[in-house]
């Protein structure tokens, strides 16, 4: 017993000692970019605040950092102008709904189906969403309950079932992520983010890699640093349908998978930001984020969406045209 409270007194120790120096780190680093700031030009402010990003990211997206640190350095980056990104003046914008800047379009022929916490534009084609749509905030706690059954979804002409997926190597990977929907909607949004229109086929490596990861920052981590969060995510495919893949003749198998963030940055306005991700099947299980940084613009070609149609097009080019610089 004495031994273990020994442990106890001892990591706590070690945890003041890494937010002191934390602490001492980000006074310097505010001292340097408050400097470039006040006697810098443009790219003197740029470079100084790109290596501040870096050193900041390096602490940050150490496993061993405590969470309550991550949320001081998440915090003081987002003060950057480099991290904090490019702000879109959109203009009125309805933020109460699932979507932001209006539903993804599609050339296609997708089935609407709307859900508690999350809307799909489904594809019965591939057996799978072409796009899921869903808001997440600051939940009261981030526990869940029970893990439902996987359901087959009714609405859908595909019927893709569970065992569509037995033995075949693929996980049942969460569009809409059961914790997010079961924190942010309760049971019901949790069960619902069970239907199989939520699913698509991912590599274990991916789903409870990357992907689980960037699931995670946006739910633990954006939710507290920017409030409300709007997310759309989903499948993509190479050009060639005859070399898709699909489970049980019917699902077809992503290359790769897409995830586009946004959110409205009331210190300026209520502008929104966007984030863009393409992440490839293979995509290593411990790959970082910032790795896979696209214009929303490359989504919209490689996918035939178009997203945040309620934006002026000048707006839709400033927001979607570059990429972000790195991830908030």
């Amino acid at each position: 017993m004495a031994g273990k409270r020994r442990r106890k007194i001892s990591a706590r120790r070690l945890n003041l000692r890494r937010l002191v120096v934390c602490a001492c780190l980000l006074g310097a680093a505010a001292l340097a970019v408050k400097t470039a700031h006040r006697f810098g030009d443009a790219e003197t402010r740029e470079t100084i605040e790109r290596g501040t990003a870096f050193a900041i990211d390096a602490l940050r997206e150490c496993p061993a950092t405590p969470d309550e640190m991550v949320f001081l350095l998440d915090a003081f980056a987002h003060e950057l102008d480099f991290v904090r990104g490019n702000a879109v003046d959109a203009g009125e914008l309805d933020a109460t709904g699932l979507t932001l800047g209006g539903v993804p379009e599609s050339a296609r022929r997708l089935d609407f189906l709307k859900n508690k916490g999350y809307v799909v534009g489904y594809d019965d084609a591939r057996g799978n969403p072409a796009w899921v749509a869903y808001k997440v905030f600051p939940p009261p706690s981030f526990e869940t309950g029970a893990r439902p059954d996987f359901e087959t979804d009714g609405r859908t002409r595909a019927r893709v079932s569970p065992e569509d997926y037995a033995h075949s190597g693929f996980d049942r990977g969460h569009m809409a992520p059961n914790q997010a929907m079961g924190a942010c909607y309760g049971t019901e949004g949790q069960r619902e983010s069970f239907l199989m229109s939520n699913i698509v086929p991912q590599l274990h490596a991916v789903n409870a890699g990357v992907w689980k990861d960037l699931e995670q920052r946006i739910l633990k981590r954006y939710t507290r640093l920017c409030g409300a969060v709007w997310v759309v995510c989903g499948p993509l495919y190479r050009d060639d349908a005859r070399r898709t893949r699909k489970l049980n003749g019917k699902v077809s198998v992503p290359d790769a998978f897409f995830l586009v963030i946004a959110d409205r940055d009331e210190e300026r306005g209520n502008a929104v930001r966007a984030l863009a991700f393409v992440i490839p099947h293979a995509a290593d299980a411990d790959g970082n984020a910032k790795e896979y940084l696209v214009p929303v613009r490359e989504i919209e070609r490689l996918s035939g969406l178009n997203f945040f149609p309620d934006l002026e097009r000048a707006a839709q080019d400033a927001l979607e045209l570059p990429a972000a610089k790195t991830v908030w």
